[in-house]
């Protein structure tokens, strides 16, 4: 079962302001899956080590989501139109390749659009957190959240689209797997299941009642 979650307050910090930074790895993918029960505030976020790192969120007060990396205004973002606001689960995956300055989003299995323009500075001063920006506050999600992963590799096309379809994440662990929440259940803290130690702690969230059907196949 995924985590459902019902705005600021409600988040799981992982970690500490020195964990998943992005300027420590050549290439980094992140990902989840989430479920929008209502887009209410501008810059809801699923995922975020702060405002001048990474994040997924939702596009100002769109049905959009969108991927950013840097300090804005010079920060490298990927905005596509795709309509996550529908009732269903999506699945959107972050890759950053720091050779070509390629920031891209995948979402539903399929790249939805990239950013090459720029290796915008970083900072890395913000804990991480599941469902909220530290930095800001005031941008919580509102819905359903799961199966959160960090690798310090892109992802290929295929590796995301296969976990779109319901291919077990924990068939990739390896050392490039730093970070895997499941974020289902009720249990707190938040396990950590590639063993990096790094638990979540939770913050008013409550176990969803469903979850994306293709995923119950990894539980089974």
């Amino acid at each position: 079962m995924a985590r459902n979650l019902t705005g600021s307050p409600d988040k799981i910090d992982i970690g500490g302001a020195n964990d998943f930074d992005p300027t420590a790895y050549t290439d980094f993918s992140i990902g989840c899956w989430f479920l929008v029960d209502t887009f209410d505030v501008t810059w809801q976020t699923l995922f975020s080590k702060g405002a001048g790192s990474w994040r997924l969120s939702r596009e100002e007060n769109t049905n959009n989501l969108r991927t950013s990396r840097g300090l804005f205004p010079n920060e490298s973002k990927v905005l596509p139109t795709y309509d996550v606001n529908d009732g269903v689960y999506h699945q959107a995956v972050m890759n950053w390749t720091n050779s070509t300055t390629k920031l891209e989003l995948f979402i539903d299995g399929v790249s939805r659009g990239s950013d090459t323009t720029q290796d915008s500075d970083v900072e890395n001063d913000t804990d991480p957190a599941i469902g909220e920006n530290i930095n800001n506050g005031n941008r919580g999600f509102k819905g359903d959240l799961c199966e959160f992963f960090f690798f310090d590799k892109v992802l290929t096309a295929n590796q995301i689209l296969g976990l779109f379809h319901g291919a077990p994440i924990m068939t990739m662990k390896s050392a490039n797997m730093l970070a895997y929440y499941p974020v289902w259940g009720d249990l707190s803290p938040e396990p950590e299941w590639s063993n990096s130690g790094i638990t979540g702690t939770v913050t008013g969230t409550t176990k969803s009642a469903h979850a994306p059907v293709e995923l119950l196949e990894n539980y089974l």
